[in-house]
């Protein structure tokens, strides 16, 4: 009689402690997307030199209670960053998305936090490597902090080219050379071929496109603005 009172009384505790569990507040977040310097999807390629502005989309999971940000509850987000030479990491404190918004709901609610990193540009030609992670910090009872790692975003990193080597190959009876430039960058050209009195500048989009006369020059010195 008493052994079948104590399971009871401690089953009822259980469930009582159960509840309480679930009945806290409940965060599950995740990363919907990630843009680079506003390209929403994959092929990744960037002049070296640049400096990345990531775009992150919030999103929670159905069961999820409103997420409010404040200076007690923040989400800590985090990237590493890894090229051929070196690895660097950066982290920062969100507290409010764009626009100041504060709240996250769940469904089709989204927000979106835009991350401009200078201390991490690409500097290194050849594979980038992003990786971002986030965990959510809180002063509050919470029944699921979440801590997750977003998939590896790959970037691939042009070589800013060396315009100064010299004219090498021939085209008919002309010298010429080509060189690569990376799309938005403004550019002067000198040429220092001897013996020459007039030089014409030629430029094209892309590998495949058709080459465009430049305004003939009489000097040695063409420019253009990408």
């Amino acid at each position: 009689m008493y052994k079948t009172k104590l399971n009871l009384f401690f089953c009822i505790l259980l469930g009582m402690a159960v509840n309480l569990v679930f009945s806290q507040t409940k965060n599950d977040l995740f990363i919907q997307d990630v843009d680079i310097s506003g390209d929403t999807s994959p092929p990744f390629e960037y002049c070296q030199g640049s400096v990345p502005t990531y775009r992150i989309e919030f999103r929670q999971y159905a069961g999820s209670a409103t997420l409010t940000l404040s200076s007690t509850k923040t989400i800590i987000l985090s990237v590493q960053h890894i090229d051929p030479l070196q690895t660097r990491n950066s982290s920062v404190t969100i507290s409010q998305f764009n626009g100041l918004a504060t709240e996250l709901g769940i469904g089709g609610n989204a927000e979106y936090y835009d991350w401009n990193l200078p201390s991490l540009s690409f500097v290194n030609p050849g594979l980038n490597q992003i990786i971002l992670s986030y965990t959510i910090s809180s002063t509050e009872s919470i029944a699921a902090l979440t801590s997750s790692t977003f998939q590896t975003i790959d970037v691939n990193v042009i070589a800013t080219p060396n315009i100064n080597d010299p004219i090498s190959n021939s085209v008919g009876s002309y010298v010429a050379r080509e060189i690569d430039v990376c799309e938005g960058t403004d550019v002067t050209y000198y040429a220092t071929v001897s013996d020459y009195t007039a030089w014409q500048f030629e430029r094209r989009y892309g590998s495949g496109g058709s080459w465009v006369p430049i305004t003939p020059s009489p000097t040695n010195v063409s420019s253009f603005t990408s």
